[in-house]
């Protein structure tokens, strides 16, 4: 544990959720170590306000790489979070942005899109992984994968009338040409946005004929986004719950090296932009609306076919055709989905998770959890949830 009346710098703004959220985390940590802090995003005032009060720590969002060389000379340790961007010498806490990409194209993936695009900012390292992440799960399916890059979102600058103009002739013309179903990942949440508005110019509906997910899960701005815009969840909390965390040790003694730690999201959270069944089999969508709906009850395969009103052979046959799947595997899909929102968002006994979310035994939640999400129910609730 550090020291008592420890001092710890917090180079991060205010102005987009996922800092508020990582602040928050590191609150939470903060609250039983009795830190005092000082608030702000990375500046030169900040800089200089953090040599007069002197901190034992910072946390930095690394805004500004050139600030790095002012960072360095306070002489205390600094662990960078959020970016991309770290501090040679420093551990970092950020996210897996290669398991954001997978996630998301994993999701429209399962929605029976057969055709992806992602729209990248600026050419960021963050970016890069994300499409990187995104391409992988598309050519596993061999799925047919395209790319935008705007040279301009994500600058941190005001662009004129002529430069949005601009941008959007340039999105307008990348996106008429591409074939129909499409599913689209933005870099994250507001060029989402900002497509929907090109979609509806173009007359294409959202999500029938353009699918579209996010990056950052803002709920405010997502829950106000027409249509309301799914998003690949990022645990941001947790992201400065740990950070907070490699400060306590180095505080104090532990020798901890300067790695970056990468958590993986907590997957994608659907609202109305990536709602669809874009498959052409009427009695398959109605199994798998039933399926979706009604996973977390005892619910069998059988009872999907009679929803569908097929035998359970034939919708077996019709389900491999239309989605290279199973049945039964999408009803573990869909359990296992459930199971994951409510290992993060509750506190139920993992017997209680596995009897909501639609499983016989706890045995055989544990076993299909595992295979799935690469960790027993316990291990990712730990991974995900913030200590108490």
């Amino acid at each position: 544990m550090s020291p008592p009346n420890t001092k710890v710098g917090l180079a991060i703004g205010w102005h987009y959720g996922c800092n508020r959220q990582a602040l928050r985390g590191i609150k939470q940590y903060a609250a039983a170590a009795h830190w005092s802090f000082l608030v702000d995003r990375l500046s030169p005032q900040f800089i200089g306000a953090a040599r007069r009060w002197r901190p034992d720590a910072i946390i930095v969002d690394l805004e500004d790489p050139a600030l790095i060389d002012r960072l360095l000379e306070m002489g205390c340790p600094i662990v960078s979070v959020l970016g991309d961007q770290r501090v040679p010498g420093h551990p970092a806490v950020s996210m897996d942005n290669v398991a954001v990409g997978r996630a998301a194209a994993e999701h429209l993936l399962e929605k029976g899109l057969r055709s992806l695009a992602y729209v990248g900012a600026f050419e960021t390292a963050m970016s890069q992984q994300r499409w990187q992440g995104f391409q992988e799960a598309a050519d596993c399916a061999d799925c047919p994968c395209e790319r935008f890059t705007n040279t301009r979102w994500n600058q941190g600058h005001y662009l004129s009338a002529a430069e949005v103009d601009d941008d959007a002739q340039q999105v307008r013309r990348w996106l008429k040409d591409l074939p129909k179903p499409l599913g689209v990942l933005t870099f994250n949440d507001p060029p989402a946005q900002e497509l929907a508005q090109v979609c509806r110019e173009l007359d294409l509906r959202v999500p029938d004929d353009v699918a579209i997910v996010g990056v950052d899960n803002d709920d405010v701005f997502c829950e106000m986004a027409d249509p309301t815009l799914s998003s690949v969840d990022i645990p941001w909390e947790r992201i400065g719950f740990e950070a907070a965390a490699l400060v306590d040790r180095i505080l104090a003694g532990e020798r901890v090296p300067p790695e970056r730690m990468a958590l993986p999201p907590l997957g994608v959270r659907q609202r109305q932009s990536s709602d669809l069944l874009a498959i052409g089999d009427t009695q398959v969508i109605r199994a798998l609306r039933f399926a979706r709906e009604r996973a977390h009850h005892a619910i069998t395969v059988e009872d999907m076919a009679e929803a569908a009103g097929l035998s359970r052979r034939t919708l077996e046959l019709r389900f491999r055709r239309a989605l290279e799947r199973t049945p039964q595997q999408e009803l573990i899909r869909a359990r296992i989905e459930r199971a994951r929102q409510l290992l993060v968002d509750s506190d139920l006994p993992i017997t209680a998770v596995a009897e909501r979310a639609g499983f016989s035994s706890l045995h055989r939640f544990s076993t299909a959890f595992h295979r799935h999400a690469g960790a027993t129910p316990t291990a990712y609730r730990r991974q995900f949830r913030l200590r108490k």
